[in-house]
């Protein structure tokens, strides 16, 4: 079967390398059980590129998947709704075309996977209208959830609605996010659950022996409201100030100010690192080296750094958002109310006085593959793909 990606932002580039990482993962999966993958991606610039040199590839071969982009400078900013009508016009052109130049140069695909409703709907709906190849939607975004994409209701009601009835599949990466997904869009259809794979560097990764003096806990962020890194810095304040316990902020983002600020007040300088522009391998070194994995968002649809984790044998602490709720569980660690401070804590003084072992961590590791590895994801994603 042959599997065409569809992502409508910035994929795998120089200047955004994380950019389709997940999806490139998802590839290179497929692609290692048998499967024909390509990737497209057409784009409107955020207006932040304007000015640069920007430069990219239009086609790539990565890791024997053929790759085609086609990105546009752009000044119209993207969270101005008035400008949706627009932005569709572009991605359906640009989608189509972008979908011919890649049949002419490898063949029909089966199916398109879709990842998005704003964008990436409109792009495999007008090329299962105009080339009969069919397509799955999966939602990821957090806006959705949160109210914030800005996409107002007549839009959905008369453009995103028409559309996503078309689609052979339409999930989310997380069952309380398909409930709120299909209630939201009010949905007729079932609205199923199609789980991130698991980074190919995490199903291999190994059990490091950590021999470090002070606690390591981690968080791999971006620092934003939703992600509500200041309650970490809270509990972690209130209850290790001056003890033998560190905590590791990877990330940046608006509320990066604000968390300096706050680690400034607390006096916890000494214990609290930030780190803003690390790659992905150093971010992944980093987790390897930690103990406890934090979350604290308000809104997360799926976490992947929560399998990444433990994947890696830590141990996890996470508020009760969407997606957290199926990966943390007895075995690997805490859930907690969303907004307690106080409670947050006292998982994470839970977390220091289990004292995990090799053994525990082996098991941490083996519980989160069999759920979520990749042995899995391809069992589950078979399933949709032979109903085709």
């Amino acid at each position: 079967m042959h599997i065409l990606l569809v992502l409508t932002n910035e994929f795998q580039t120089k200047a955004s390398p994380i950019g389709g990482v997940f999806q490139l993962d998802q590839a290179k999966v497929l692609r290692s059980a048998g499967y024909k993958v390509g990737v497209i991606s057409p784009a409107l610039l955020s207006p932040r590129r304007f000015l640069l040199n920007y430069k990219y590839k239009k086609k790539e071969i990565i890791q024997k998947i053929p790759v085609l982009r086609e990105y546009k400078k752009n000044l119209l900013p993207a969270k101005i709704k008035f400008f949706n009508n627009f932005f569709i016009n572009y991605y359906e052109t640009k989608g189509l075309s972008l979908f011919d130049e890649y049949k002419k140069k490898f063949g029909t695909p089966d199916i398109l996977h879709v990842f998005d409703i704003r964008f990436g709907l409109f792009v495999g709906n007008i090329i299962k209208e105009k080339r009969n190849v069919p397509f799955i939607l999966t939602e990821y975004c957090a806006e959705v959830a949160s109210n914030t994409l800005p996409l107002t209701q007549n839009f959905i009601k008369n453009k995103v609605k028409n559309k996503i009835i078309n689609a052979h599949k339409i999930t989310t990466c997380s069952k309380k996010f398909s409930s709120i997904f299909k209630k939201k869009l009010d949905i007729k259809k079932n609205v199923g659950v199609h789980y991130p794979v698991m980074p190919p560097s995490s199903s291999k990764a190994s059990i490091k022996i950590i021999k470090k003096k002070k606690f390591t806990f981690i968080s791999v962020n971006r620092l934003d409201p939703n992600k509500n890194v200041e309650l970490i810095v809270n509990a972690f304040s209130n209850n290790f100030k001056g003890k033998e316990a560190v905590l590791e902020l990877v990330g940046k983002g608006p509320n990066l100010k604000i968390i300096k600020k706050l680690i400034k007040k607390k006096k916890i300088k000494d214990q609290v690192f930030i780190y803003e522009n690390l790659s992905r391998n150093e971010m992944l070194s980093k987790l390897s080296r930690a103990n406890c994995c934090l979350v604290a968002s308000k809104v997360e649809t799926f976490g992947v750094i929560l399998i990444e984790a433990a994947a890696r044998g830590l141990s996890l602490i996470s508020t009760k958002a969407e997606g957290p709720l199926e990966i943390v569980n007895k075995i690997n660690g805490f859930l907690v109310e969303q907004g307690s401070v106080k409670k947050y804590g006292q998982a994470m003084i839970k977390t220091i006085d289990l004292n995990l072992s090799i053994k525990k961590r082996k098991l941490i590791r083996n519980d989160i593959i069999n759920r979520f590895g990749n042995k899995i994801y391809l069992k589950r994603i078979r399933n949709i793909l032979n109903k085709i």
